[in-house]
């Protein structure tokens, strides 16, 4: 898995985290082979989910990375409902 595999999806979820709520999205979207991407911030789990097959990116998480306007940030189309 690699950056060319993440831009070549179209129509596909994005989890945010492999905390209790993204492991519990991540199993299902795989056996129905539901297009989706992961961001993880935990490289031990990266490393884990490569080993998978999963498509992850890492990043260093932050509100101001995540919740910066979307028109400066390249990311049209993501919102944030952080306050």
């Amino acid at each position: 898995m690699n950056d060319v595999s993440i831009e070549k999806l179209r129509d596909h979820f994005i989890i945010c985290g492999y905390g209790q709520v993204g492991r519990r999205l991540v199993d299902p979207l795989k056996c129905l082979q539901i297009p989706f991407v992961l961001i993880e911030t935990n490289e031990g789990l990266c490393r884990k989910l490569l080993k998978e097959k999963v498509l992850r990116i890492q990043v260093m998480a932050s509100a101001t990375t995540c919740c910066s306007p979307p028109e400066s940030s390249g990311r049209e189309g993501v919102h944030c409902d952080r306050q």
